[in-house]
């Protein structure tokens, strides 16, 4: 009778730890991972010089429609108060938009962002400790500044300590 117990509490352990095997699923990438990421940036405007004395942090990512056309651009209210979502070509890693909102702006004060230039370079940069990452150049206007073309210009963070700014 104890052989029998001792048998059955042995298959229902082995049958138990098969049953707990969890199967995750595979959410995949979103429709533009390659022109998603954070970045460590310097900016600058061609009238108003430099907007920060170091790199400051600043954000790439997809639209809630996960669609390989569109990709925010966003400086997280840190510096110039820039968030504008962005036409991209996904195959060339480019990005671009004509008086699109900025949505960092009052709501009285609607400003718009033309945003002519921009574009990942794959490992085209070097992080602060020389490691070879993406870099990322954006060459935008706002509608109320013209001709005071804004520069955001740096690398890929790599999620090294030592890579911070």
């Amino acid at each position: 009778m104890n052989k029998t117990i001792f048998l059955f509490l042995i298959v229902a352990a082995l049958g138990s730890m098969t049953a707990c095997k969890r199967t995750l699923p595979d959410n995949g990438n979103s429709a533009v991972v390659k022109l998603a990421n954070n970045w460590w940036v310097t900016i600058n405007g061609s009238l108003s010089g430099s907007y920060s004395s170091t790199h400051v942090f600043f954000a790439t990512y997809n639209a809630s429609s996960n669609a390989a056309d569109s990709l925010w651009i966003d400086d997280l209210y840190k510096t110039i108060g820039v968030k504008t979502l962005t036409v991209a070509n996904y195959p060339k890693l480019t990005f671009s938009s004509t008086n699109s909102t900025n949505l960092y702006i009052p709501i009285n004060n609607p400003d718009s962002v033309t945003v002519f230039s921009g574009k990942v370079i794959t490992l085209g940069g070097h992080s602060k400790t020389g490691v070879a990452t993406d870099s990322l150049n954006i060459q935008f206007m706002f509608s109320d500044d013209p001709g005071d073309t804004i520069t955001v210009a740096g690398t890929a963070r790599t999620g090294i300590i030592a890579d911070d700014y």
